[in-house]
């Protein structure tokens, strides 16, 4: 808090004023660290020992308010404006707690309810004092963000931080020194009240501590950080923005002398105070089997594979870091632009035999109508409440290396689609760390089941629009991510069990190893039957909740194995106890690693013969080396003709394969393969039944499905699967290996969309961006995985301060771009067009020409007088510079097609000058009462403005502006949808209305072909 000034004391410097609050940050600093009791009597804020922050002495609690940052991990401590009464009878048992007891009885070993509520971030512990433990971060491993210090092989080799973390536990990057043994934690679990009253004090407590954080949050929305404040916070922002490292952080001082910079540990340390978000630290088994939380607080050691808990200093040998959820969504809906833009699911409103969004499901649809349980109010009645989507899935931080770990995110479905995808609205709750795959991942789950489970009950916080107080809701509509992840989250044994589906019981056949595949015919197959794709043994929520008991009731692990086994379920999962989840229907297949990483691939793998070591000798499928390393050059020449609005250039298929992401994959079968493929087999029943493919997932991708729609996706997967067992499993027991389960989960794509909306919805693009974005924040290869928490924490810090104080254009630190404002004619014909790019130029007399043509034919008219060129010549005589453009972008965020005229294009451009129009032939027909539209290419040479005066007798009835696209054409003809030219036209000018998109262009066996994103093949 700023020290007040005497009224006689003269003006002071806002220099000196800085330097004077930099100076008091430095010293409270020093002198936390002089006071600080000894490590080894240290109270650390992790989930193991919860330490309270002490009400201030000598300070009313408006003071402390003005005085301390909004935290969302303090409970009520004497200084909130709202306290509770403590003559108030104690609250019963919360559900959430009640429903997490009943979970762990079923999941794990039972144990005292009092472990379940001490791994809550908001526990009181009572009897602290160490005023300390109110700034204290939880600890995180020694982390150097400098890249040139990966050789750190001792202690001394570590960055500033790490150096100066061994005696400040203020900084949060200690490690734990106090653990208490197992007797001492089961006796203080046991001390004091019963399992009732710890529930009740707790749930009281959580209320208080909700209540408190909406008062505050709105006490925030008052007053405004001051510039000294933003100086700070945007460092942190450079430096988290842009991965800057330790070593060039600590030189931003001696670069600019004259603006004083805190270190880089005193910087994070306010960003987290302002914030008031601190990370949750769970010790977690060392190859990350299990996290010890819940029923597993007490282990001393790891039950899957041995591995001891504590060092021999008696400190956890690996963490897991939690982002609590609450506090992000509390301060996404006090802000007000954040919560305007979470109207999107209340304002949502379904048409009438169409599919575009997740709300359009069945499965949402549902929840609408059902009543929370032991609550008299159905699921979203609150238009405030919160749409969730989960996903997690393993990526290597290192290359070439088999180590992963696997973020936890969710997706807020109350943004628009366009905003839920951003980088900065997922949500990221905690990576689980590394080296290996989670053994138990409900473990790792379990403090968001606790937050989801608090929920649905319902937590005070702020509405920044009503500027009202209110019980936010959240629940989880759907999971996703791989096979392998849904199967993990979902507890089921996948392509392992004797029902590898997850969407139906069909029973897999064993090949030579372990792997269950799933052909619908099993001809020669002995102990099997036939299914038929459209009537298959579908799988409901009932009966997969009854397949769980009966595995619980099991006399002997022998007999619980073999239950898990024949219903390829192993248990019951945490996610169960969410009352908005349903099994299957909450876990759709998804589309990118189900089409663009498996099915693709895997037919690639066929048509090369290298498909697990079949035997492709002579076989029909098989396309010839030579003409395959045709089919790889012709796609690599698309590179530069294919517009970068189609996405990343794909690479040489043959060469370079290696090379090929989900999205390269996309493009090249959408767009280029229909083209590059034809006519390759001996056979044109594999390209049909390829093209058969490629239809049906421009259905799936559309932005808007039909009920019709989606029919036709279901009947079509059917017949391609089974024409794709007869064309490739050839039916023979000996090729099992050809129907995998990504083959089988083709038939379940249009139960997806009926249930959770288009693929689009819940596909893992999202958590591909988002692994991408945690890469480059791994800079020290001995401690990768505690860099991808410290990174994750901070950027959630600096969101959350956007939010909280509404800085979003305060700490926005990219330039502003001076770019030449768009061109936008308000007139109704083109206010959707951009024009960019602008010259003034007199036309050569050819174009003038065209002018004048183009003039008569926009204006004649069938039934009046005759016009010819010389009356438009008279009337606009164009002796003068003209207005012109060299770009026209089709629609705020739409495509931009290039004039080659005025765009100097370099030899690695890619070529966004060819554009693809409608016109309509009968439009200059008094009786034209239909649209004829008739397709044209061509390539944009420029945009000419030509303002036209009123003049009735040229059949102008008012003053405009006709703008025109000068083109050249392309002779082009159409063959089975597909057009193709070998050479280009004339000269022309068209209406620039007609323009409908930009196209690509693939150069095959001797002419062009045109890809068009706007049609389907």
């Amino acid at each position: 808090m700023r020290e007040a000034l005497p009224l006689d004391s003269p003006p002071q410097d806002p220099n000196d004023r800085k330097r004077s609050r930099f100076r008091n940050l430095v010293l409270e600093d020093e002198q936390s660290r002089s006071t600080k009791r000894p490590r080894s009597e240290s109270r650390h804020r992790t989930a193991e020992n919860h330490a309270s922050p002490q009400p201030h002495e000598n300070l009313s609690p408006e003071a402390v308010q003005e005085a301390e940052p909004l935290s969302d991990m303090e409970l009520s401590t004497g200084r909130l404006d709202m306290p509770s009464n403590p003559n108030e009878p104690k609250l019963p048992a919360p559900r959430f707690a009640t429903r997490l007891k009943t979970a762990a009885a079923n999941r794990w070993i039972t144990r005292d309810l009092g472990l379940f509520i001490a791994d809550h971030p908001s526990d009181d512990e009572v009897g602290d004092t160490d005023e300390d433990d109110d700034d204290y971060l939880p600890d995180l491993l020694p982390v150097s963000d400098d890249d040139e210090s990966d050789d750190d092989e001792s202690d001394n080799d570590k960055s500033d931080d790490d150096e100066s973390d061994n005696d400040d536990s203020d900084d949060g990057n200690g490690e734990e020194e106090t653990v208490q043994d197992d007797e001492s934690r089961g006796s203080q679990a046991s001390e004091g009240d019963s399992v009732g009253e710890v529930a009740a004090n707790a749930y009281a407590a959580r209320r208080e501590a909700a209540a408190a954080r909406a008062a505050r949050i709105r006490a925030a929305q008052s007053r405004a950080l001051d510039e000294d404040d933003l100086e700070i916070l945007r460092t942190f922002s450079l430096k988290i923005e842009d991965h800057l490292t330790e070593r060039t952080f600590s030189r931003l001082p001696q670069a600019y002398p004259n603006g004083p910079q805190l270190s880089l540990k005193l910087t994070k340390k306010h960003a987290r105070k302002v914030s008031g978000l601190n990370a949750i630290r769970y010790s977690c088994c060392i190859n990350s089997c299990i996290c010890y939380v819940g029923p597993y607080a007490d282990l001393l050691q790891c039950p899957h594979c041995k591995e001891d808990r504590f060092s021999a200093r008696n400190t956890p040998r690996h963490y897991f870091d939690y982002i609590p959820l609450i506090p992000r969504l509390t301060a996404m809906v006090a802000n007000q632009s954040s919560a305007k833009d979470m109207q999107y699911r209340a304002k949502f409103q379904s048409r009438k035999g169409i599919i575009q969004d997740i709300f359009d499901g069945t499965h949402y649809k549902k929840l609408c109508q059902t009543r929370l349980p032991d609550q008299d109010i159905k699921f979203f009645s609150d238009p405030r409440d919160i749409a969730l989507g989960l996903s997690t899935d393993g990526f290597g931080p290192h290359r070439r290396r088999k180590k992963t770990c696997w973020p936890i995110i969710l997706i807020n479905y109350n943004l628009p689609p366009t905003l839920r995808i951003l980088k900065k609205n997922v949500i990221n709750v905690g990576t689980v760390p590394g080296p290996k795959k989670p053994q138990d991942w409900d473990s790792f789950f379990w403090p968001l089941a606790q937050e989801l489970l608090e929920l649905e009950e319902g937590v005070e916080t702020f509405d920044g629009l009503e500027q009202s107080i209110f019980d936010l809701r959240a629940f989880l509509l759907v999971g996703f991510g791989d096979i392998p992840a849904v199967s993990l989250i979902t507890r089921m044994k996948g392509q392992n069990g004797v029902h590898p589906c997850r969407s139906c019981m069909i029973k897999g056949v064993t090949g030579d190893g372990r792997v269950n595949y799933i052909p619908l015919r099993r001809d020669g197959i002995p102990h099997t039957s036939n299914y038929s794709a459209s009537n298959l043994p579908h799988r409901t929520h009932q009966q997969f909740m009854q397949q769980v008991s009966d595995i619980e009731a099991a006399p002997t692990k022998v007999e619980r194995d073999n239950l898990a086994k024949k219903f390829g379920v192993k248990g019951r999962p945490l996610l169960s106890s969410l009352s908005s989840i349903r099994f299957p229907a909450s876990f759709p297949f998804d589309f990118m690693h189900l089409i663009w990483e498996n099915l693709i691939p895997n037919l690639i793998l066929f048509w090369t013969g290298e498909f697990k070591g079949l035997n492709h000798l002579n076989q029909p499928y098989v396309i010839a080396p030579n003409i395959w390393n045709e089919i790889g050059l012709a796609t690599f020449k698309c590179a530069r003709t294919v517009p970068s609005a189609f996405g990343a250039p794909v690479p040489n298929i043959v060469t370079q394969q290696y090379y090929m992401t989900a999205e390269m994959y996309s493009n090249w079968t959408l767009f280029i393969a229909p083209i590059v493929l034809r006519g390759r087999w001996e056979q044109r029943k594999y390209y049909d039944h390829f093209m058969d493919l490629v239809r049906l997932l421009h259905l799936c991708l559309d932005y808007e499905i039909t009920k019709d729609e989606v029919a036709l996706i279901e009947s079509g997967f059917q017949e391609w699967v089974t024409k794709y067992e007869r064309y490739y499993y050839f039916h023979d027991k000996a090729r099992l290996s050809a129907c995998p389960l990504t083959i089988h989960a083709l038939l379940h794509i249009a139960d997806g969309i009926r249930n959770a909306g288009p693929p689009s919805c819940y596909w893992a693009f999202v958590m591909e961006r988002h692994c991408n974005a945690l890469l480059p924040s791994i800079r020290n290869r001995r401690f990768p995985y505690a860099a991808i928490s410290n990174y994750v924490l901070q950027v959630a810090q600096l969101e959350q301060i956007r939010l909280i104080f509404n800085v979003f254009d305060a700490l926005n630190l990219d330039p502003v771009k001076h770019r030449q404002m768009p061109h936008i004619d308000p007139q109704k014909d083109y206010e959707r067009f951009q024009l960019l790019s602008r010259h003034f130029e007199v036309l050569s007399p050819a174009l003038q020409n065209l002018v004048w043509v183009s003039l008569v034919t926009r204006y004649w008219r069938e039934k009046g007088r005759k016009l010819t060129k010389a009356m438009y010549k008279e009337h606009v005589p164009l002796n003068e510079a003209v207005l012109q453009f060299g770009k026209v972008r089709l629609g705020e965020d739409g495509d931009q097609i290039v004039g080659c005229d005025f765009i100097r294009l370099r030899e690695d451009t890619r070529d966004s000058t060819f554009y693809v129009q409608d016109i309509d032939t009968l439009a200059n027909q008094n009786n034209g009462t239909r649209f004829v539209e008739k397709t044209f290419f061509g390539q944009l040479k420029r945009i000419i403005l030509i303002d036209v005066r009123k003049n009735r007798r040229l059949n102008i009835d008012h003053d405009e502006t006709a703008i025109f696209a000068y083109i050249q054409t392309c002779n082009a003809s159409e063959r089975n949808g597909v057009y193709s030219y070998k050479e280009m036209g004339r000269d022309d000018l068209v209406d620039l209305c007609t323009l409908r998109c930009v196209v690509g262009r693939v150069w095959d066996r001797g002419q062009w072909t045109f890809v068009d994103r706007s049609r389907d093949f």
